[in-house]
């Protein structure tokens, strides 16, 4: 059984890593002046973003005034004189177009411009309060008799399984994505769901660390009365 979950697992890391390099390494979630926001970040240029990503138009319209400012310099062969290289016309004029860019380009919006995608937000109090109205209704069948208390206890007791499974193997994922530098663009799902399965289990386990607060309690006052 340790085999084949070892196996799906690898397999399923590896078809991850061949499905991104099939995607020409460009961002799939189309970000501008990306900074590192997974484990894809790869800076060749040295400028602080991420070469899969976009620039915006302020930073390009920067990077070809620099690149046009750095001209090489030729020089006028003459016998007769020691002077100091002059560029050439060409250069000359190529530096003068660099400096007559206007500036009020910079804040126009481009018509093609694409717009990165929007986080998704993580749903804290939709959850937290899903967890706690489902414990509710099963805590009333308890109550009144519908179901045992040992079935109400082990349904959350599975529910607790489940979630910190769950939200164990994708934090495992996204160690082993981001340590080795494995492509994936699945990287951001994986995070959306470790954090949202996260917030499940964290509700559950305060449930029942009220369960147990007596063992909790009793632990903590035997160490001070050492």
């Amino acid at each position: 059984m340790r085999t084949v979950i070892v196996n799906i697992i690898f397999s399923f890391l590896l078809a991850n890593s061949i499905f991104a390099q099939s995607q020409n390494y460009h961002c799939p979630w189309n970000e501008i002046d990306c900074q590192g926001k997974c484990g894809r970040f790869t800076d060749s240029r040295g400028d602080g973003f991420c070469d899969y990503g976009q620039l915006s138009s302020a930073l390009k319209k920067d990077s070809v005034l620099e690149n046009d400012s750095i001209v090489k310099n030729t020089t006028i062969s003459d016998k007769n004189t020691n002077s100091i290289n002059k560029p050439s016309v060409q250069e000359t004029e190529r530096r003068e177009n660099a400096n007559n860019i206007d500036k009020n380009d910079l804040n126009k919006p481009e018509k093609n411009k694409i717009k990165p995608v929007k986080a998704r937000s993580y749903n804290l109090l939709l959850i937290s309060s899903l967890c706690i109205i489902l414990y509710f209704f099963t805590w009333l069948m308890f109550r009144f008799k519908v179901i045992r208390k040992y079935t109400h206890r082990k349904i959350w007791n599975i529910l607790l399984l489940l979630t910190f499974l769950i939200s164990a193997i994708i934090g495992i994922i996204l160690v082993v994505l981001i340590n080795y530098s494995i492509n994936s663009i699945f990287v951001r799902d994986y995070l959306y769901w470790h954090v949202q399965f996260g917030i499940a289990m964290t509700v559950i386990s305060i449930i029942h660390i009220i369960w147990h607060w007596k063992y909790f309690f009793n632990i903590i006052s035997k160490r001070k009365n050492i």
